[in-house]
Formats: C-alpha cells, sequence, structure tokens
C-alpha cells in the first residue's frame, strides 16, 4: 500500500511503506475509518501536526480518502514509528452543523449547494433524486443527517461514500454472490451485528390533516429494540 498526506496548503506527501496498516468500510454512521504504522525520521520535510487529508493506493486502485483525525511519533530502541489515525471525508458533514431553514421545494442541487459543497466535499456523478415539499432543516442538526433525511427518506437511496471520497447518492447496484469455502486461505474470520441507526418504530405524520401513522419493526422489537 502507498499513502499520502495533504497538509493545509494542499501540498501532497507521500509516507514511508506501511509496517501495519487497517481500513475499515461502512455504509453510513459511524463513517469509514484508516489507521497505519510506518517508520518516521527526524528530519522529514513535513510535519504530521500540519496533515489534513489522507488517501490510499493498493495495487494501483484508490482503497481509501479521508481525513487525518490523530498522528502519533514515539521513538524506540527500533527508531521512530509514525501511527496515524482518521475518518472518511463523511466526517466533513458529521462534523459540521447546519443552519436551520425551510425550503419551499428542496432540490438535489439545492442540499449539494447548500449543506455539502460548502465543505470541499465532491458528488459522485449520475444521481438524481426528486426535489421534496416544505423540507425543514433544524438548526444543530448535523449536515450529515441533512444529507440522509433527504436521500433516504423521501429519496429512497442509502447515501454513502466511495473510495475516491465522493457522496454516492445512486441506489445500490445488484452485486455478485462470492462464496468462501473451505479451501479458501482465511487465517481469521468475525461476524458482527450492527444495531447502529435500527429503527423500531416511526411515527409519520401527515403536515396537511396532522394524522399519525406508524411503522415498526416487528423482528427488531422483538429482539429488545
Amino acid at each position: 500500500m502507498t499513502a499520502y498526506v495533504t497538509d493545509a496548503k494542499g501540498r501532497r506527501w507521500s509516507l514511508p511503506a506501511p509496517l501495519a496498516w487497517r481500513m475499515e468500510y461502512t455504509a453510513g454512521v459511524p463513517c469509514d475509518s484508516f489507521w497505519m504504522r510506518c517508520p518516521w525520521e527526524k528530519n522529514s520535510p513535513t510535519k504530521p501536526e500540519g496533515w489534513v487529508e489522507f488517501a490510499a493506493d493498493h495495487a494501483g486502485e484508490r482503497v481509501f480518502t479521508g481525513l487525518v483525525d490523530e498522528c502519533e511519533v514515539s521513538v524506540t530502541v527500533k527508531g521512530r514509528i509514525l501511527e496515524l489515525s482518521g475518518r472518511g471525508m463523511a466526517a466533513r458533514l458529521l462534523d459540521n452543523e447546519a443552519l436551520g431553514q425551510d425550503y419551499q421545494s428542496a432540490t438535489q442541487a439545492d442540499i449539494i449547494r447548500d449543506h455539502v459543497a460548502p465543505y470541499g466535499v465532491e458528488v459522485a456523478p449520475g444521481a438524481v433524486l426528486p426535489p421534496v415539499s416544505h423540507l425543514s432543516v433544524a438548526t444543530g442538526s448535523s449536515e450529515w443527517s441533512v444529507v440522509y433525511e433527504f436521500a433516504r427518506y423521501y429519496g429512497g437511496v442509502a447515501p454513502r461514500f466511495d473510495r475516491e471520497g465522493r457522496l454516492v447518492l445512486d441506489p445500490y447496484q445488484d452485486g455478485q454472490a462470492v462464496r468462501i469455502g473451505e479451501k479458501d486461505k482465511i487465517t481469521e474470520w468475525e461476524y458482527r451485528e450492527d444495531r447502529h441507526g435500527v429503527l423500531s418504530k416511526v411515527a409519520v405524520r401527515r403536515r396537511t390533516t396532522w394524522g399519525t401513522q406508524w411503522g415498526s419493526d416487528p423482528a427488531f422489537i422483538a429482539q429488545g429494540g
């Protein structure tokens, strides 16, 4: 893997070959994250505290684009070691609060202009989501929650980020099933269930009649909700 960092002035630096690294990918919240460890030279022309963005390529393909959250240089008997960690580009939308406002009719262009583009986040081409009438944005909500509500609840699309760090608003494409059998070289496996973001019960209120309808997830409620 080849890793790169970019400082606040836009200067890009290539890091030494990593000794260890880990990439974690998710479909939303919590967002993608990375961690890596590599040798570090005392007289390097760039300083870790000035780094802002991180990117990594593997076998000629981009595998991660994100932000630097933490960096640490330790001095050991084996030399200087740099540890670097951070999150995907969704962190830009998670860490910024939206300004409260009401849209008479919110279009995809409106949401991108007001809640995505100001943070330097690019949008993958191709997505066309329908406009939403009378959309209200609450003061203090994260920019990610605004994008998620517009795309997921009104457009039926789960927003996410690709390996290039771009916001994707297209539906998931049908993929190919992969079967791992006894002959495959597996050194470790882990099974995980994430309850984060699963809704037990949702109230839908009509603005015209103020009637309320409830939608629930019986299977999830049966497990404790």
